[in-house]
């Protein structure tokens, strides 16, 4: 029965990954490096130590980001074309980092001194966003790196960074899958009997088939990123459980990891459980279009930051790796916001988190180790919605997926350099 399942899965992957992966060339750093795929590194430090901290306090700090992130694509991008775009270049470059953390990638797990120096010149004394050119693109991301020491070893990290990621992964991903094959679902353990009678090449072409439909159902282009249509492939099938069994308290007797599940609550990994409370819309807050480099100059800063503190208030590879994804994870959520996937969902950002910008680095230019007082389940809690971008609901969509489909295309055509 599997091996006839498994032919028109096959075909339709091949179909998948070989039809929708035509370039478009949209420059960030240069033309056809959309999202800083070509990277260089030139070390000025490399003596750094890092220094474990709570959990928690790690996932305030990129909570903080991610809702900063927000607020510049919202506030300073009317068109929603842009705001897709500009978005989906600031992801991919955070996907880079997770293959640095990984060593999959040859670059050093690090981030730009140069670049992190900007952080506090984000907001005028006034608390609104400075439209300042500072002068740097992403080319330049990577000429000043520091690299921060941390506990990999070549004979055991591989595998155990390994397993840390596709446990993080499971969390968002195989829900969806659950949803396609419920015949398939051992009811005691919710393990996938699918892939334990199947070859490799089936699980693939099953994970790649079922992300092809979920793109028609959810308005989403074809062009599949790698890690999603490989994840299954590469994943060991015992670790392939459901997503509500997932818990990363002590994951691996990780003693850092205690209280993880805590932030936004145990089946909530990504926060896309949580609620939206609107408290600034429409007129109150409108959106002021800057030149375009001087957003992305501001995404470049918290994309370092972000890297700053996961390589140096986390010692842990095992961790490193977990918390990025949740990060990332979130990110995601976001995506879908702009793509008005869900129609009962507001595009924003949470105004008290973001604030808390300002709490992250010391006045001498260390990282903070202070609690800033929320957890990951009060994101969304005080959600201003900014006004004045050019969405309308007969246009919108059509004109927000071709935006999606030509960055994936730009980011397909420079992964293949």
């Amino acid at each position: 029965m599997f091996a006839k399942l498994a032919l028109p899965l096959i075909a339709i992957s091949t179909f998948a990954t070989g039809v929708f992966s035509s370039p478009v060339s949209i420059p960030q750093g240069g033309v056809d490096d959309f999202n800083g795929f070509n990277r260089h590194q030139t070390v000025v430090d490399s003596g750094e130590v890092c220094h474990s901290v709570d959990i928690t306090i790690i996932q305030q700090r990129l909570a903080v980001l991610q809702e900063m992130a927000k607020r510049i694509i919202t506030e300073q991008i009317c068109e929603v074309e842009t705001q897709t775009i500009v978005f989906e270049q600031y992801f991919q470059s955070l996907g880079h980092f997770k293959g640095d953390l990984r060593r999959h990638s040859g670059i050093h797990p690090s981030y730009d001194r140069g670049i992190v120096g900007h952080f506090g010149n984000i907001y005028n004394s006034d608390g609104s966003f400075c439209t300042d050119d500072w002068n740097f693109s992403g080319n330049d991301i990577g000429s000043q790196t520091v690299v921060v020491s941390d506990n990999w070893n070549d004979q055991t990290s591989p595998q155990s960074v390994d397993s840390a990621y596709y446990a993080a992964i499971q969390s968002y991903y195989v829900a969806l899958l659950a949803s396609f094959f419920p015949s398939f679902i051992c009811p005691s353990r919710l393990y996938f009997n699918i892939l334990r009678y199947s070859p490799t090449m089936f699980a693939a072409s099953a994970a790649l088939f079922v992300l092809s439909l979920l793109s028609l159902t959810s308005a989403k282009p074809l062009a599949l990123r790698r890690e999603e249509a490989l994840m299954l492939r590469n994943a060991p099938i015992m670790s392939l459980q459901a997503r509500d069994n997932v818990t990363f308290n002590n994951f691996n007797n990780i003693s850092q990891l205690q209280n993880f599940d805590n932030f936004n609550g145990q089946g909530n990994f990504d926060g896309s459980n949580n609620g939206q409370t609107v408290v600034i819309k429409e007129v109150q807050e409108t959106c002021q279009v800057v030149q375009i480099e001087i957003v992305q100059q501001k995404l470049a800063i918290l994309q370092e930051i972000a890297k700053r503190i996961i390589t140096e208030q986390i010692c842990d590879v095992q961790v490193q790796t977990i918390v990025l994804e949740q990060h990332r994870g979130a990110l995601t959520v976001f995506s879908d916001d702009i793509q008005r996937k869900q129609v009962t969902r507001q595009i924003g950002y949470d105004a008290t988190v973001a604030q808390k910008i300002t709490e992250l680095v010391n006045t001498d230019g260390t990282l903070s180790t202070s609690d800033n007082g929320f957890t990951g389940s009060d994101v969304g809690k005080n959600l201003v919605v900014p006004a004045g971008n050019n969405w309308d609901n007969s246009t919108g969509p059509a004109r927000v997926q071709s935006a999606l489909t030509a960055a994936q295309s730009a980011l397909n055509n420079t992964s293949s350099q």
